[in-house]
């Protein structure tokens, strides 16, 4: 198959899209793994990467798993797809790989053998997808499917993606959720004792 030029259907844009930062990432990794220069330190290198695990990429995969894949199971069994397996196998992989990374970030342990493999193994899926499976996918879903996964994906970020944005914000400011829902508290509070006093001044008028 020629590996130029693909054309991505616009329902699965913002995925490929995620697929570049992952690149992106996975360059980072191999890198830090090889021990170029500036690369910076496997400790720092594996930090960012956790960090856009925990606010894209297992969002990225559960996009995937809950939105795509019942789509195209509608036409293709998961069974019957070798590259589907694939995928799933990789992302369970990765959620491994990912607690392993945090246990050895944690006890001081070498990272450079599980930051090259991670690296290597990401860069890999993300081509499978991008040049097999996803290809495969939109020549099988119709027009409707296609529209159907545009519309659940555009909700899925909306309700996900921003969620995960306002808890690393208040991570950012040193707040809590528990702070955060307090504040409210108190805004509506206030809200409501200036509706009460302006309804009492409108109705003493």
């Amino acid at each position: 198959m020629k590996q130029q030029g693909l054309k991505r259907h616009p329902s699965l844009q913002d995925l490929s899209r995620d697929h570049h930062t992952a690149l992106i990432y996975a360059r980072k990794l191999r890198r830090s793994a090889q021990g170029e220069e500036n690369a910076g330190s496997p400790a720092e290198v594996a930090k960012r990467f956790l960090q856009f695990w925990d606010q894209e990429a297992r969002l990225h995969f559960r996009e995937e798993e809950e939105v795509l894949l019942p789509i195209y199971a509608c036409h293709v069994l998961p069974s019957q797809d070798e590259k589907v397996q694939q995928m799933l196998d990789d992302h369970a992989w990765f959620r491994d790989a990912v607690l392993e990374l945090r246990r050895k970030l944690s006890t001081g342990e070498n990272l450079k053998d599980l930051l090259g493999e991670v690296g290597q193994r990401l860069q890999d899926h993300v081509r499978m997808e991008e040049r097999e499976l996803f290809e495969r996918i939109q020549d099988v879903l119709t027009p409707e499917d296609l529209a159907d996964v545009g519309q659940r994906s555009q909700a899925f970020r909306e309700k996900w993606r921003s969620a995960q944005a306002a808890r690393g914000m208040l991570k950012g400011r040193g707040l809590t959720t528990e702070t955060l829902l307090a504040e409210r508290s108190i805004q509506r509070s206030k809200e409501r004792a200036q509706e009460r006093s302006q309804y009492f001044y409108t109705s003493e008028g």
